[in-house]
C-alpha cells in the first residue's frame, strides 16, 4: 500500500484481509521497521544536500468516524522526481480545529 500509493480502504478488502490472516502475524511489523529504518536513513543522509524540502499536514476522519492527524514530508530529488514520505500518523481526537490542533 504504502510503496505503491494504494488507499487505505484496501484493508477493509475481503482479499486483503484473507490474505493477512495467512500471513504470519509479526510480518506487518518487521515490514513497518524495515521501511521505516530505511527512511531515517536516507532522510539522515540526504536532508542536508537538498536544496528544498516541503513538509505538509493533513487532518482527516476515517469511515469508521476516527480522527487523524499526518506529516508528510515532500521534496524533488537530484532527477527532479517528486518524493514523499509520510513521517508520522495519530489518532486525532476532537476537532478538526486550529484550536485544537495547537493544543495538540
Amino acid at each position: 500500500m504504502v510503496l505503491d500509493f494504494q488507499p487505505y480502504t484496501v484493508v477493509e478488502d475481503t482479499g486483503f484481509q484473507r490474505l493477512l490472516n495467512v500471513l504470519e502475524p509479526s510480518v506487518v511489523p518487521k515490514m513497518y521497521d524495515t521501511v521505516k529504518s530505511k527512511i531515517q536513513t536516507y532522510l539522515n543522509n540526504s536532508v542536508s544536500s537538498l536544496p528544498c524540502l516541503s513538509l505538509t499536514s493533513d487532518l482527516w476522519t476515517s469511515r469508521a468516524n476516527d480522527s487523524y492527524i499526518s506529516l508528510t514530508c515532500h521534496y524533488l530529488d537530484e532527477c527532479f522526481n517528486m518524493t514523499s514520505y509520510v513521517l508520522g500518523n495519530s489518532n486525532f481526537p476532537g476537532e478538526h480545529t486550529g484550536a485544537s490542533i495547537y493544543c495538540k
